[in-house]
């Protein structure tokens, strides 16, 4: 009699540790159909495998006849894994003791071939399935991945962007990781999300641009005869700065107090608050790590690298790389911080600066953020099928032009690059992917999952932002992503819940976090 014995281990692709489990999981074989218009598999014909004590699930299955459309199926009722505990955790049976959580690289379901897009069938490649006994067993080995919900410039529907209210509203409300944007002053770095203000709406207004509630006051403009003129408010004061070129008000030529007389936040009760320069946010990180109750883990940078001569642009922006590097070094310990930007020139100029003042092993990661675009959206345009199309209505020619004129436009706005190739050939240890404006970015979520969960993979760390809706978050998590960037990090905490998901455990309630009364701002 042929049956089928399954034994199911859980491991770390960083560090290579595997771990026998059986509580908390069923064990089926099932029937998969996948469509490249699904972003999961559908199943279907569950024959379920029972678990003997001996740590393995059996089939009994003489009048059962599967296809090279079966798979086996792992179904995860506890979704928590503590590796100091060495087992599989429920939300109630959490505690600080487990800690770190980890949680499997698919949920609520891994299958067997998943994670080669269903090439090969190892087990069920014929008509019966191979045989397999209690001393011979097929071991299935799912990988584990941590989960991070990060605040996209802290709580900006709660509290104004990037400011430590914000930073402290997002973590209280229950992320363990923030998104942070950094612009070079002519003397600091700032935490602010745009280099160039100008060169957006005026007066600089995120209502306008991103749907978040509480506007940047910025300078306002007016005309005096041929002269374009600030007029920069401070308290009862007013300034007046000619604008002649357009790029007087842009970060990288304004002190960092001039930054500040110029743009900063108001919340909804009339509180104003200052930008915060990176040394401040430093600290408040430092501090934050020691404060009960608040689980800071993660801290993304997201660098916005100013516009500047080709010849000047390297040692600038190694520059840049050098202050951001010697401000880690000055505030360790911290949390994981990762670094990064869309230009994969810049990146490595980045680097290579942050790289010449570590004391440290390593002060941090790098990631090449894949942001939406228009070439990204222009490349996902399979030019054959449209010339095809057009020409079924207007004819081979116009179809041709249409073609054609995608090309140049691809080729004018630049190359947008394969994050999957971009981070191998960089050695990264992390990537961001961006879901606006890049039709593909699902898929090269998956393909970079992949990559991420073979054994010796640099890659460790996969973010994607910026995720709002309950929707997109759960098939974000189900098919392993580790960081969600959202503007309602609390909302990401109740849907991560729903699915039965806990990244970190309730303690005690936080203390007062230095800058609560007032920014940090030195």
């Amino acid at each position: 009699m042929k049956e089928l014995a399954v034994r199911v281990y859980l491991f770390d692709p960083v560090d290579g540790r595997e771990f026998s489990v059986s509580d908390g999981i069923d064990v089926d074989i099932v029937n998969v159909r996948v469509s490249p218009w699904n972003i999961s598999p559908t199943y279907s014909g569950s024959v379920p495998l029972v678990y003997k004590e001996n740590g393995n699930f059996y089939l009994d299955a003489r009048d059962h006849v599967f296809t090279h459309h079966h798979y086996l199926r792992v179904g995860f009722s506890k979704p928590n894994f503590s590796k100091s505990l060495g087992k599989l955790l429920s939300l109630q049976e959490v505690t600080s003791e487990a800690l770190p959580l980890y949680h499997p690289s698919r949920l609520p379901y891994w299958d067997s071939r998943r994670d080669d897009s269903y090439r090969i069938n190892r087990h069920f490649a014929t008509r019966r399935f191979r045989h397999s006994s209690e001393n011979h067993h097929f071991n299935l080995k799912i990988p584990i991945r941590r989960i991070f919900n990060i605040g996209h410039r802290g709580a900006p529907y709660e509290e104004p962007e990037n400011t430590i209210h914000s930073f402290t509203k997002a973590l209280r409300s229950g992320a363990n990781g923030l998104e942070v944007d950094l612009c070079r002053t002519k003397d600091n770095i700032a935490v602010f999300h745009d280099p160039k203000p100008l060169c957006l709406f005026s007066p600089l207004d995120r209502t306008n641009l991103e749907n978040l509630p509480y506007p940047i006051v910025s300078p306002r403009f007016e005309t005096e005869g041929n002269r374009r003129v600030a007029i920069i408010t401070n308290g009862n004061q007013e300034t007046k700065m000619n604008i002649s070129t357009g790029n007087e008000l842009d970060l990288v030529n304004l002190t960092l107090d001039e930054v500040r007389q110029c743009y900063h936040y108001r919340a909804a009760h009339g509180e104003d608050h200052a930008i915060p320069d990176l040394d401040g946010f430093l600290l408040f990180a430092q501090d934050a790590r020691k404060r009960r109750g608040i689980n800071l883990e993660i801290i993304y940078l997201d660098v916005k690298t100013p516009d500047s001569k080709k010849e000047e642009q390297e040692e600038r922006i190694i520059e840049y790389g050098r202050l951001i590097g010697k401000a880690l070094n000055n505030h360790q310990p911290l949390p994981r911080i990762i670094v990064g930007n869309p230009d994969k020139k810049s990146l490595s100029y980045l680097k290579a600066g942050i790289e010449e003042e570590q004391r440290h092993e390593q002060c941090c990661d790098f990631a090449y953020d894949a942001q939406g675009n228009v070439n990204a959206w222009l490349e996902s345009i399979p030019l054959d099928l449209l010339q095809g199309y057009v020409a079924g209505f207007v004819g081979g020619k116009i179809g041709a032009i249409v073609s054609w004129i995608l090309c140049k436009l691809s080729t004018l706005l630049g190359r947008d690059y394969d994050p999957v190739k971009v981070t191998r050939a960089m050695r990264n240890a992390a990537v961001s992917v961006g879901s606006f404006a890049r039709p593909k970015s699902f898929e090269e979520i998956k393909r970079l999952i992949n990559d991420r969960d073979r054994m010796g993979s640099n890659l460790k760390t996969i973010i994607y932002y910026t995720l709002n809706d309950p929707q997109s978050i759960s098939q974000s998590i189900g098919i392993g992503v580790n960081g969600i960037v959202s503007d309602r990090p609390d909302e990401v905490k109740k849907w991560l819940m729903d699915m039965g998901i806990l990244i970190s455990c309730a303690g005690e309630p936080a203390l007062l976090l230095e800058g609560e009364k007032t920014d940090a701002t030195s």
